[in-house]
């Protein structure tokens, strides 16, 4: 690897463990996987909201097969609601919405309401069956958003951002996967959202990404569709009291992604001597 990859490396380590909590790093080049940045990338994780991109990988999967029809409408009901991010709490029973409509509030306003709905639309143990065929170990939906009277170190939707990174590189290649279902996964993911990702960047960059937080925990994962596309994922778990809605961890992760962008597409447009051609 270059001195320009191993400094970068090296600032994403010092991040990490100068940080108050635990974070982890993962980042590759989609054509070149080698070219990887690797920072406690196999450390478990509480997952968030990003364990909605399985959920809507699953139901475009359903929805292909002819299994859900993604035009069919289902009303919104008082039992369906849950709190935390998302609109559908606070709309009437009389809302009517297509099941693709509830599978992309799912996604673009992370509604947690649209998310609860459509695992029992798809089936949890469908959503990790096909996590499981994509050869992702650790990544697992175990509850629904919101959930009550769990035990919390039993039951968690988990994964690392190694296998994260890995999901999204799946998804955007169409490995083991229908393309149709990958392409309208991608564009799903692609709506504007805020995350940490978008956030850092220093232009207006497409990016198919998923974020998420709760308490102690933030992470964003996606694609970067760049000078020289890229795949991130930033973790965060153990983020302590005292950093009020986790503000600073959330900057230091921007910072690495910062760092993570400004090395791919240094890459992109220099030379292989290292001046710029582009």
């Amino acid at each position: 690897m270059s001195i320009l990859h191993d400094k970068t490396q090296a600032i994403l380590e010092n991040l990490a463990f100068e940080a108050d909590g635990v974070v982890g790093f993962h980042a590759f080049d989609p054509d070149n996987p080698e070219d990887e940045f690797d920072v406690f990338a196999d450390e478990v994780f509480p997952t968030a909201s990003i364990i909605k991109v399985p959920v809507l990988l699953e139901f475009y999967r359903q929805a292909a097969d002819g299994i859900l029809n993604p035009s069919e409408v289902h009303p919104l009901r008082d039992e369906f609601k849950v709190g935390g991010s998302g609109v559908l709490q606070f709309l009437s029973d009389k809302t009517q919405l297509t099941l693709e409509d509830w599978a992309k509030l799912m996604i673009n306003l992370s509604d947690n309401t649209a998310t609860n709905y459509m695992i029992d639309v798809v089936g949890m143990d469908n959503v990790n069956r096909v996590i499981e065929q994509l050869g992702l170990v650790d990544t697992r939906l175990r509850r629904k958003m919101q959930a009550k009277g769990i035990d919390p170190d039993k039951v968690e939707n988990l994964t690392t951002p190694r296998e994260f990174s890995t999901l999204l590189m799946m998804i955007m290649n169409h490995e083991g996967l229908d393309s149709g279902v990958c392409e309208k996964t991608l564009g799903a993911l692609k709506l504007y959202k805020d995350g940490i990702i978008r956030d850092a960047l220093p232009g207006d960059f497409e990016v198919a990404d998923k974020s998420g937080w709760m308490g102690a925990v933030q992470c964003d994962s996606g694609i970067v569709y760049a000078e020289k596309p890229y795949i991130v994922t930033v973790m965060a778990k153990h983020i302590p009291a005292w950093d009020r809605n986790g503000a600073e961890t959330r900057d230091m992760m921007k910072q690495a992604v910062a760092g993570i962008h400004d090395y791919y597409q240094n890459i992109a447009t220099a030379s292989r001597y290292g001046r710029r051609i582009k």
